[in-house]
């Protein structure tokens, strides 16, 4: 049995400081976690967003790709003397830098976010392409000659 009383919190103040403090440190540590757990789940969200912005702009430029390409295929079924004009598709939520035709693939240089320069290829029927180069969106005459396709295009 005490009798003094010193064995009492209330009368001791260097142990009601010493479980003060711990207290707080205590309470810190939590907060710390769980502003770690937020950070990590904001992060996580963001990359996520950003994963799947990339996947619609990769389906943009398939689309787009096809509707450069579609007119070849096109010239190449219908055979000689084959003369057509086409828009390709155009989408301001991808920025497309140039399009070659070469090897047998439409091939789009484009920029994202993520990674400034990125290339898609799409396959044509044939590898005999003439290109005129001009400005990405621009209208296609295309054109079968003797079984080469003849690509001109002009602004329109």
């Amino acid at each position: 049995m005490n009798i003094s009383g010193n064995g009492n919190l209330a009368n001791n103040p260097a142990k009601t400081a010493s479980r003060k403090g711990q207290a707080a440190m205590e309470f810190y540590s939590y907060i710390m976690f769980f502003l770690l757990v937020f950070a990590v789940g904001i992060w996580a969200y963001f990359d996520y967003v950003g994963v799947a912005t990339e996947q619609k702009q990769m389906q943009m430029v398939e689309q787009m790709a096809a509707s450069y390409a579609m007119p070849i295929d096109t010239a190449i079924r219908f055979g000689d003397g084959y003369q057509g004009t086409f828009r390709p598709t155009h989408n301001p939520m991808v920025k497309i830098n140039g399009v070659f035709y070469k090897a047998g693939y439409t091939t789009l240089n484009w920029s994202s976010a993520r990674k400034p320069v990125n290339y898609y290829s799409y396959p044509l029927l044939s590898e005999n392409v003439t290109y005129t180069m001009g400005s990405p969106f621009s209208c296609m005459n295309v054109s079968n000659v003797n079984g080469t396709i003849i690509i001109n295009e002009y602004t329109c």
